[in-house]
Parts: structure tokens; C-alpha cells; sequence
């Protein structure tokens, strides 16, 4: 199963920066709508940076006009199964990332506002796209 994102009438890289963070999944499903065990694959679109800003990590973006293909592969070892095809935006992974990276070396008195803080950024996500496809295994 292939699934594409298109860069259309975007005038810039998609996303824009580091914020958001855009995650593709495939997995398969069974009848009941059920993921199946060892099935989901994640790719990444997006920009990563140290928390500093002093160096990118990885750039994944679609550039404008561009497009970005991806590939799932699995074998079909029943009947019955679809792949489910999911795109979720996280419009502030990198905020997640930074609060993370402070509760981690300690923040001391501020810990239960990064903690909120950070709850709050994780709970941004949403997904702008999800669909179901029947297989037939050959």
C-alpha cells in the first residue's frame, strides 16, 4: 500500500519549521477494527533541531510543489484485513520535546507547570487524515 502527500499550492517547505511535527502511520486492521500486532510503521515529516538551535538533526519536509511517498509493506497472513492509513499533525512536538528535556535534568519548583506544560502540548495533536482499506491476500 502506497500512500502520497502532496505539497499543493504551498509556497514553502511542509511543514514550515520545527513546529509541527507531522506523523504518517500504516498499520493493518482486522474485521473487529483492531490493530494487528507488529503491523504499524511510522515516518516522520518534519524538521528536527538541537534544543539549542545550533544544528539541524533531520530535515524530512516536503519542499513546495513536492511530494513525499510512503511504502507499507506487509505480508497478509489471514482474510479479512485492511490498512488503515493515518496522518496526524503534532503542532507542538517541539515544545514536548523541550519541557521533556527540562523535567529531565530537574526543574525544581517549576516542575508542575512544565509537567502541565508539557501535558498540554502533547494533547495538541489531531489527525487530518485516516482511512481504512480492504486487502484481499493473493
Amino acid at each position: 500500500m502506497t500512500l502520497t502527500i502532496a505539497s499543493v499550492s504551498v509556497g514553502h517547505h511542509f511543514p514550515t519549521y520545527v513546529t509541527p511535527l507531522v506523523v504518517v502511520r500504516g498499520e493493518l486492521v482486522d474485521r473487529a477494527g483492531r490493530p494487528v500486532p507488529g503491523s504499524a510503521e511510522e515516518r516522520m515529516i518534519g524538521r528536527q533541531v538541537a534544543l539549542d538551535l545550533s544544528r539541524q538533526i533531520a530535515d524530512t519536509r516536503i519542499p513546495a510543489g513536492g511530494r513525499a511517498r510512503f511504502v507499507f509493506r506487509r505480508r497478509l497472513d489471514r482474510a479479512g484485513l485492511r490498512f488503515r492509513g493515518t496522518v496526524t499533525v503534532r503542532p507542538d512536538e517541539s515544545y514536548a520535546g523541550f519541557f521533556r528535556s527540562l523535567l529531565a535534568v530537574g526543574a525544581g519548583g517549576g516542575t508542575a507547570q512544565l509537567r502541565e506544560a508539557q501535558r498540554v502540548a502533547l494533547s495538541s495533536a489531531f489527525v487530518i487524515f485516516e482511512r481504512d482499506v480492504p486487502l484481499t491476500r493473493e
